[in-house]
């Protein structure tokens, strides 16, 4: 066995301890995952995370308990069943965001229920006030590509597509295609035809 070989397979018993440790910090956990290291947790009991779910390195879950200086937040966050989440995700809640079973996060994803206030002009933007939470549900079977930010208040329904570096500001229907700044359903899975067909009705397979 050469370094290298020996090296990822060290890597993968650190992995699997690593993940049996973190789980057990967490408020649920389905077990059988993947949690690799570093990966950020705030508040780990506020975290559920069901069976199956790979969290990659660098990932940051923050369940929002105070911000400023000001406390009186509860944020929750639960992935479901064989989620996975990909390289440098960012997950925010000052009070809840839900992925559904069997849905994908590319790299760099960002999900929030909340954002920064500007309005307290005395005071620098980082110790503003956040804004009041709006949950965010992303439905199952969902794919976010690389670099998608997902605003507060959204719901993307089941089975849909966001493509890469797009910003989600509004719900977002049930086996859709959505892409662009701000996203934009584009295409719809058509269950009498049996196809997927783009918003001018032009289908395809």
């Amino acid at each position: 066995m050469c370094a290298y070989e020996l090296l990822m397979k060290l890597r993968e018993r650190w992995i699997r301890l690593h993940s049996a440790m973190a789980g057990r910090t967490l408020g649920s956990y389905g077990g059988n995952g993947r949690i690799e290291y570093p990966v950020h947790i705030n508040a780990p009991k506020n975290l559920s995370v069901g069976r199956d779910v790979v969290i990659c390195s660098g990932t940051m879950l923050s369940c929002v308990k105070e911000w400023a200086g000001r406390g009186n937040f509860d944020g929750r966050i639960a992935l479901g069943d064989r989620v996975v989440v990909r390289e440098g995700v960012q997950i925010s809640a000052a009070e809840s965001v839900t992925i559904g079973n069997d849905t994908g996060l590319g790299r760099n994803v960002l999900i929030s229920d909340h954002d920064h206030d500007y309005r307290l002009v005395d005071r620098a933007i980082l110790e503003n006030p956040i804004t009041a939470p709006r949950p965010v549900i992303i439905e199952d079977g969902c794919y976010l590509g690389a670099m998608v930010r997902v605003a507060p208040g959204v719901r993307i329904g089941r089975h849909s597509t966001i493509g890469y570096a797009s910003v989600v500001t509004r719900d977002i229907p049930p086996y859709s295609v959505a892409v662009g700044s701000p996203a934009r359903v584009v295409r719809r899975y058509d269950f009498e035809k049996k196809l997927w067909e783009s918003i001018d009705g032009k289908g395809f397979s």
